[in-house]
């Protein structure tokens, strides 16, 4: 993914470099230096992007084990309701 860094000069001097797509704003005394900013904040707002992903990621598949275990449970029930089977039993005859 490539990245525009729009540079502008404040009236004080100082550079200011933004990265729109990020709303990552940074200043810098020199136009180098205010673009090493912004690209060392980007690679940050990546870091932290991928992490959240991941950890999003993670969270579904819990999320989706925790509902199959639900489902299952549902089931159970519903077999042990059929069946006439009290909870805790099992069922088998023994």
């Amino acid at each position: 993914m490539k990245l525009i860094v729009e540079l502008d000069r404040e009236i004080d001097g100082r550079w200011i470099a933004e990265v729109p797509e990020l709303n990552v704003l940074l200043y810098g005394d020199s136009n180098q230096d205010a673009i090493r900013w912004a690209k060392s904040a980007a690679m940050e707002e990546r870091s932290q992007f991928r992490n959240r992903k991941l950890a999003l990621a993670r969270l579904g598949k819990k999320i989706d084990t925790l509902n199959a275990g639900r489902r299952d449970s549902a089931r159970a029930e519903q077999w042990r309701a059929h069946y006439g089977v009290e909870r805790g039993e099992s069922g088998a005859g023994f």
